[in-house]
């Protein structure tokens, strides 16, 4: 299986966005593929769309579902976020939310939209929230404490691969496994909070 790195910013006009991805075709635009690269093929895309360490990692399940209120919390969207996801994803999604007891609405910013069809995002592994309870997820008050709730939460779950906000950003390996910090991915990061989970093999 090819593994794809991805960096930098998108270019809307490359096939990766269409049905039409051919994943040995020559990239066009500002993706680029070097010669003498025998590793993976590189993107441009947003930070978020990288799973932590920079690595795109397909699934074998299909996108499926919507995310709608849970048993604790309201779901709003932005506009075009409301997307079909995978059952891993909402599975999570659900179990995390009704874990931080103190929040009871939630927006959500992006599911698949406004990121590549070949990402985490794409193929409907990833969430970011912006707002908790009304407030914007952000690096001071109210905002960074509903990031770290949202955050530690996302940690607890076995099946979340990758975290990124305002508290920090952090990755692992394997279902249950240690986490580890991951890089700073710039301001993006202090916006919202994403989490993501293990692709189905």
């Amino acid at each position: 299986m090819e593994q794809i790195i991805i960096v930098g910013h998108p270019d809307p006009s490359d096939p990766i966005y269409n049905n039409n991805y051919d994943p040995g075709a020559a990239p066009s635009g500002n993706h680029e593929r070097h010669e003498h690269d025998e590793g993976p093929r590189h993107y441009n895309t947003e930070p978020d769309d990288i799973g932590g360490p920079g690595v795109f990692f397909p699934t074998t399940e299909a996108r499926t579902v919507h995310i709608t209120s849970t048993a604790h919390a309201s779901v709003r969207f932005d506009p075009n976020a409301d997307r079909l996801v995978t059952q891993s994803l909402l599975t999570g999604f659900n179990s995390i939310i009704d874990s931080v007891n103190n929040i009871t609405s939630i927006n959500i910013s992006a599911t698949t939209n406004g990121h590549d069809a070949k990402s985490n995002h794409g193929v409907g592994d990833a969430v970011d929230i912006n707002y908790a309870n009304g407030v914007h997820i952000g690096t001071t008050g109210e905002g960074l404490a509903l990031a770290t709730a949202l955050e530690n939460a996302a940690k607890a779950n076995d099946n979340i691969r990758f975290v990124e906000g305002p508290m920090g950003n952090f990755v692992r390996t394997t279902p249950g496994g240690e986490w580890r910090p991951s890089g700073d991915l710039g301001p993006s990061q202090n916006t919202h909070v994403h989490f993501e989970v293990f692709p189905k093999r």
